[in-house]
């Protein structure tokens, strides 16, 4: 058994390593023969600006995943984000509705950490909780309808370009560098790993298991309000169903970028090229008219495989 998990984890580091890039290689050079609209430049483009929320959001669940847990919320918090920010740019002007939607993400994070640090409450059933909550929440505020009459310049977060770039491709860009230094180069970064490793390890340590199960959970819920901002400005409305199938998205993105589950371990680079490989699917088999559907199956069989091969090594 210890030689074989000794192998399986060689294999994972070497996919983490190269499997995302050798699959988009193989990704971009299919839908190349399959639709001659697929190699273009403006749709290259297209491909970063439509995963740049999906980013966002499985940043937020790679912090979950690095310390030991799951966030099952995104998508519902995303809805009620997109909802709440709607609301605020139309009373108050964009900058406000770009506030109370950051805000408003990283309350319900913030939420869900402290009854997993302070009750010691499962990370997978609370984040179910907060699903519920929010997305009632959400339904509630707007009793199922859309928000409407946002201000002229809020599409421009969405669907914008600085010079030949998508606006939110370089917000996901900055958003990567950014949570990759704060991972890999402060003390957060390393507690937050730590404390995925091995908590009871972590508190020995000194480190204060609470305030970074918080703090974990807050980013999660910031980023995953990044996103909604982003998605509610594409679609030029507040939409309480927006985000819906993100929570399978997101796990997938952290599984496909070589992240192991409920292992301490992840990187936001190869959640990025996990989100890009999912979004290329997607992009592609539209542009191939393929059932939209099939893309779910494939979703679901990865975060399946995924979850059996965690359980295999720690077994």
């Amino acid at each position: 058994m210890g030689v074989l998990n000794t192998v399986l984890n060689a294999l994972r580091r070497r996919w983490a390593s190269f499997g995302p890039p050798a699959v988009l290689i193989i990704l971009w050079g299919t839908f190349s023969v399959i639709s001659s609209h697929f190699a273009t430049a403006d749709n290259m483009w297209n491909i970063f600006r439509q995963a740049a929320p999906l980013v966002l959001a499985a940043f937020g669940q790679t912090f979950s995943v690095i310390s030991g847990g799951l966030d099952i919320s995104l998508g519902s918090i995303v809805g009620l984000t997109s909802v709440v920010t709607a609301i605020a740019a139309v009373q108050f002007g964009t900058p406000t509705g770009i506030l109370a939607g950051c805000f408003c993400g990283a309350a319900c994070g913030t939420t869900s950490g402290l009854f997993i640090a302070l009750f010691r409450v499962n990370p997978i059933i609370t984040t179910i909780g907060m699903l519920s909550l929010a997305r009632g929440l959400a339904f509630f505020i707007t009793d199922g309808m859309p928000v409407t009459g946002l201000p002229e310049g809020f599409y421009v977060l969405g669907s914008g370009y600085i010079g030949f770039v998508p606006i939110p491709a370089i917000i996901a860009i900055a958003v990567l560098i950014i949570t990759m230094f704060l991972l890999t180069r402060t003390v957060v970064g390393r507690n937050i790993f730590a404390l995925g490793g091995n908590e009871e390890a972590a508190r020995l340590a000194g480190i204060n298991i609470k305030l970074y199960k918080i703090l974990t959970y807050m980013f999660s819920g910031l980023l995953a309000g990044m996103a909604a901002i982003i998605m509610t400005s594409r679609a030029n409305s507040g939409q309480a169903t927006l985000g819906f199938g993100l929570p399978l998205e997101t796990i997938a993105s952290v599984v496909i970028g070589g992240t192991p589950l409920f292992k301490g371990e992840g990187s936001t680079a190869r959640t990025f090229m996990g989100a890009l490989v999912i979004t290329t699917i997607s992009n592609g088999m539209d542009l191939a008219y393929i059932s939209p559907y099939i893309r779910q199956v494939i979703l679901g069989v990865i975060v399946i495989l995924a979850v059996l091969f965690s359980q295999f090594q720690r077994k």
